[in-house]
């Protein structure tokens, strides 16, 4: 018959890529690329392009170097992704396809933990521990399953999602080109102010070493240290020095803790004004004051014909303290500043990093730590400085060192791990402040006070406690025998102690004793914490 005779239809072979989002045209998978990258690198783009805070927290200003590298980040980004979609659409292997789409999703992770700190101030701590829970682990399982298991729908879905997104990376790639063209301004610090000039003949008088050690917490480090940790040259500097067994800080984070040691004055509030400066509102009085035109220790040294020296990070204390400070070294926060740098190579490798940012802030803070004891060890030791103010990164999180190896690391991510591993770093820190101050021949004539901005916040991941309490060792010149000073007190009252130390009305352990007794206020620390703290 002749219907016997026609032939089969034949059937057309589907397009393996077809019903995952294959098919479409290249315009459509441009897009899907830039979009997904413009989302991996959001870290990047966005503290470059939308800092709220004048820069305050900046020290490598947005240059054209800077955005060129953001530029080609994004251009590159997008082509290897391209590349890897058009390679996966092609891909035989039968799992090839659910594992690319769970791929996308762990990558998605990236953007999400940035929303967790940017806009939702989440602690990547309760993440973690939430991430504990059986449950929690459960679901993830199951989500895990369901994507192999309807790996098609969750492809539809995720090109739905980057393609409505896909508009957002035309926003960041145009706003990157108005600013290279200069047809758009970013709102940040044009360069740092001149630094006060040496005194060519200072005052002969006694000098102050101020080491600020972040975070340092006085319960963990010696009534209720673990056995296991052993940090010598806080132990031996403890039975040299007025040794304060009740001292509270002026607040319980470092953005107004700081102005308040600096001041004397014990602020509730602060919030960056411009570039330059913070607008502080004092506790006491309720007046608002920038901290520039406060009164301040190294206003009072100058004053009393002192040179001063400071190394610091988190605030930009050569912008606050230009006018009377004869040098200044200070680092930002790699929080704030992970994707700049003063050429383009740095910036581009540090905007690649910064795609890993557990991994980078690690890698900068490791960098930090590093120049700034080197510097301060250089500092601490010129004779030209009466006054050295050194607010060090350890034992702030995270956790970047490994004593066990005795080398630093990018892979300390516990909390309480972390925490307990960088007090190490505050041992071999004072240890070399020390050993220098011998060679020098400077410690006859040096005093080393050594305290905390505020104690460890987190400490209650650790045994279920908190301590507001902070350390506060103060060694007097040459060979001095301890004495403790158990009276509760303010650390605010340092600064003023430390001006009648320069003025020369407090000479010896007791006498400081005596002061505190008398002058220091028992004041709570302001425990309202910003965004901005850390």
């Amino acid at each position: 018959m002749e219907l016997e005779t026609m032939p089969a239809p034949v059937r057309r072979a589907k397009n393996p890529s077809s019903s995952q989002g294959g098919g479409v045209s290249w315009p459509v998978e441009l897009a899907l690329a830039a979009s997904m990258t413009n989302l991996l690198m959001i870290r990047s783009w966005f503290s470059i392009l939308y800092d709220a805070d004048f820069g305050y927290f900046n020290r490598q200003p947005v240059t054209s170097p800077t955005l060129w590298a953001m530029l080609v980040s994004l251009i590159a980004g997008t082509a290897l992704l391209w590349i890897a979609l058009k390679i996966w659409q092609r891909l035989p292997w039968r799992w090839s396809r659910p594992l690319g789409i769970l791929a996308v999703l762990a990558l998605l992770l990236i953007p999400v933990n940035f929303f967790r700190w940017a806009v939702f101030n989440v602690p990547a701590a309760t993440i973690f521990q939430a991430a504990r829970n059986p449950m929690v682990m459960a679901c993830a399982t199951v989500g895990c399953a369901l994507v192999f298991w309807k790996w098609t729908w969750t492809a539809r879905l995720l090109r739905i999602l980057l393609l409505v997104l896909a508009p957002v990376s035309l926003l960041s790639t145009g706003k990157i080109v108005l600013v290279l063209s200069g047809l758009i301004k970013l709102r940040q610090h044009e360069a740092s102010p001149p630094i006060a000039q040496v005194l060519p003949e200072p005052r002969q008088g006694p000098r102050i070493i101020w080491v600020v050690f972040d975070e340092l917490d006085f319960r963990l480090v010696f009534p209720e240290r673990p056995q296991r940790l052993s940090l010598p040259e806080l132990d031996r500097l403890k039975t040299e020095s007025l040794f304060a067994t009740n001292a509270r800080p002026p607040a319980y984070g470092t953005l107004l803790s700081i102005p308040a040691l600096t001041t004397g004055f014990q602020v509730h509030k602060g919030v960056p004004c411009s570039p330059n400066d913070l607008k502080l509102v004092e506790l006491d009085s309720g007046q608002t004051t920038n901290w520039s035109q406060m009164p301040s220790l190294f206003k009072d040294a100058r004053a009393l014909g002192y040179n001063s020296a400071i190394v610091g990070w988190h605030h930009p204390y050569r912008r606050v303290f230009s006018n009377v400070v004869s040098f200044c070294q200070w680092y930002p926060s790699p929080w704030y500043e992970q994707s700049r740098g003063p050429d383009f190579t740095t910036a581009i490798v540090n905007q690649w990093w910064s795609t890993l940012a557990p991994l980078q802030q690690r890698r900068l803070f490791i960098r930090i730590h590093q120049s700034s004891v080197e510097t301060s060890l250089q500092i601490a030791t010129n004779r030209q400085f009466n006054l050295v103010y050194l607010h060090l990164l350890p034992p702030h999180r995270p956790g970047i060192y490994d004593p066990l190896k005795d080398r630093f690391t990018l892979l300390n991510f516990s909390t309480v791990k972390g925490y307990f591993d960088n007090l190490h770093l505050v041992d071999q820190t004072l240890a070399k402040l020390r050993a220098a101050l011998k060679e020098a021949k400077l410690e006859d004539n040096t005093w080393i006070l050594v305290t905390a901005d505020h104690s460890w916040r987190e400490s209650g991941r650790y045994d279920g406690r908190f301590d507001e309490r902070v350390p506060w060792l103060l060694k007097a010149p040459g060979n001095s025998i301890g004495m403790e000073h158990s009276t509760p007190f303010n650390t605010v009252a340092t600064r003023h102690l430390l001006a009648s130390i320069l003025r020369g009305d407090v000479r010896t352990l007791p006498e400081a004793h005596q002061w505190l007794q008398k002058n220091a206020p028992n004041l709570p620390p302001i425990t309202d914490l910003s965004a901005d703290d850390h």
